[in-house]
């Protein structure tokens, strides 16, 4: 009974593995034929260039391109001829049978091996955005429909009715002055002070060119004293139909005491003159 070198046995591991993936140079063939390796060796290695060859392909069939003859030499090595450039995946049963007859240390090593290639020969079958990792989807059965979860759209009227719901919430209808935009306004403002968000509704409305001026929404903070009232935001008008505006405030509003709507220039002011109020709402006293 004969003995080997642990170390001789993982070099000639590593040279058999590289032979059979992509070949050896002079020196290399060399230092591997004085070593005493089993004879089957370079069968079971040549079956796992197939396999690695074989994975290789499944993923590159995806993008539809056939690997270049150069890595399929190198990959089957120059003995085998080059496959087609998209194969029929194989079945299970012509896969190539599990190595037989090494310590389980060196099978092991075959896999880690295939495992590298593999690897290496699938990064560059794909793109480099197409390379994410990806949670493994739960178990379905083949015929079951896809689920499809849409996201809820937020609305003008859901950001009403969620404010409405809540306890606390104020609504107001809006009071219209002599300006000509509002001759036909109607409608509403409701403000919730706990998450400073808000809503109005118009309908009549002047419609506005954004060029030429918009609408501006202040809101007069009764905890501010003389300051400036708090900006809303500015927001425009389509030709007809209801109109649902959510908005928040720019600064903190501890109690509101009154809503107003003003024409500004484009983009809005600071500090608004007062010379256009087409609507105000003024909640009540608490």
């Amino acid at each position: 009974m004969s003995t080997h070198d642990p170390r001789e046995s993982a070099r000639g591991d590593q040279l058999a593995a590289g032979a059979a993936l992509f070949g050896l140079d002079s020196d290399e063939q060399a230092e591997l034929d004085s070593l005493d390796l089993p004879d089957d060796l370079g069968l079971e290695l040549e079956l796992l260039a197939a396999s690695v060859a074989v994975a290789a392909y499944e993923a590159r069939a995806e993008q539809a391109e056939a690997l270049p003859a150069s890595l399929v030499a190198k990959i089957l090595g120059p003995r085998r001829a080059a496959p087609e450039p998209r194969p029929a995946p194989l079945r299970s049963e012509q896969r190539p049978t599990p190595l037989r007859g090494r310590p389980a240390s060196s099978t092991a090593a075959w896999l880690v091996a295939a495992a590298a290639v593999v690897l290496a020969v699938v990064s560059w079958a794909r793109k480099p955005a197409e390379i994410v990792a990806v949670a493994p989807p739960a178990p379905a059965s083949a015929d079951a429909a896809p689920v499809v979860t849409a996201a809820p759209v937020v609305t003008g009227a859901s950001q009403r009715e969620a404010l409405l719901a809540l306890p606390g919430t104020a609504r107001v209808d809006w009071k219209t002055t002599k300006d000509e935009a509002a001759a036909k306004a109607s409608g509403d403002v409701v403000w919730h002070a706990g998450v400073q968000k808000g809503v109005m509704r118009f309908d009549g409305l002047a419609s506005n060119d954004p060029k030429r001026f918009q609408y501006q929404l202040w809101i007069f903070d009764e905890t501010r004293g003389d300051e400036p009232p708090v900006d809303g935001g500015v927001f425009d008008v389509g030709p007809s139909g209801e109109l649902l505006v959510p908005f928040a405030a720019k600064l903190p509003v501890g109690k509101a005491k009154l809503f107003a709507v003003t024409v500004e220039k484009p983009g809005g002011v600071v500090v608004s003159k007062r010379e256009r109020i087409v609507v105000t709402a003024t909640p009540p006293a608490t």
